[in-house]
């Protein structure tokens, strides 16, 4: 069979490496920026190379699925031209460190876990075991409701990940990210991603209860300033509080200098008529 692939590189690159050889793939494409790559002897191409035509499947490789098929329908292909099976093993990997913070945000779901989740540390017995499960893993993303800094076994759990050459993040509050916290963990980290819904003092503190804007702030610029190597990203989570605040947080992207900013809108995943 003959199958063109359509998303992301990162996925691409998983799904070229679990495809037979038999398979041959004449074309990736991905939107720009990323046109001109390659993929070992590949080339990205844009999407319109889908119109090429030939293939008897085409296989989407991204985390935003509904987004992709409806970018290849708009192109006027169908349902049946688009690979289902799924042939590739587990990638990618989200894990909760801990539930345990030092904030108390307004919008957190954290308080409303099961008495057993809440307040709690993922062991590293418990880490390596199920890790050990997913041979195959290439990212591996710490996050989840509490602050992984606060967690006293995520050095070996990052370090056990770079033994396998597993891409690792983490999403922190920055609140403890202090040179004796950041130096250790550095070298085991490919992306440190930081949540920030707002730069000024009065609405952060609002909004990220417990937390105090300056010392944010100032762990945020000591980190860049002394690491401007880092793959540092921001996460900004917009929801009615905030979203006037917007070019705000833009603004203090473009002063301290982190390699991206996500802008993502608020989910509500536990409370009850909000």
């Amino acid at each position: 069979m003959k199958f063109a692939i359509y998303g992301s590189l990162g996925i691409a690159e998983h799904a070229i490496n679990s495809l037979h050889p038999n398979h041959p793939i004449t074309v990736v494409v991905d939107d720009p920026p990323r046109v001109g790559e390659k993929i070992g002897s590949l080339i990205v191409h844009p999407a319109e190379a889908l119109l090429e035509g030939g293939w008897d499947k085409i296989i989407i490789a991204t985390m935003d699925f509904p987004g992709a098929v409806k970018k290849v329908y708009s192109l006027g292909f169908k349902p049946e031209d688009i690979c289902t099976d799924v042939f590739w093993d587990p990638f990618f990997l989200q894990y909760e460190p801990t539930t345990r913070c030092n904030f108390n945000c307004r919008y957190c779901t954290r308080q409303n876990l099961p008495a057993e989740r809440r307040n709690s540390h993922l062991g590293f017995d418990t880490f390596t075991r199920v890790l050990d499960q997913f041979p195959t893993l290439k990212r591996l993303q710490l996050q989840g409701l509490g602050e992984p800094l606060l967690n006293p076994d995520l050095l070996p759990m990052l370090k056990a990940a770079k033994k396998r050459n597993i891409s690792t993040s983490i999403t922190t509050n920055a609140a403890l990210l202090n040179e004796n916290t950041t130096a250790p963990l550095l070298p085991f980290i490919d992306k440190l991603v930081i949540s920030i819904d707002a730069v000024q003092e009065e609405l952060f503190e609002q909004m990220r209860r417990g937390g105090k804007w300056s010392v944010v702030d100032n762990n945020i610029r000591t980190l860049l300033n002394r690491n401007p190597k880092a793959n540092v990203t921001f996460n900004c989570v917009i929801g009615t509080e905030n979203i006037s605040q917007l070019e705000d947080v833009i603004n203090y992207c473009l002063d301290t200098g982190p390699s991206e900013l996500h802008v993502q809108l608020a989910e509500n995943w536990l409370i009850p008529s909000q």
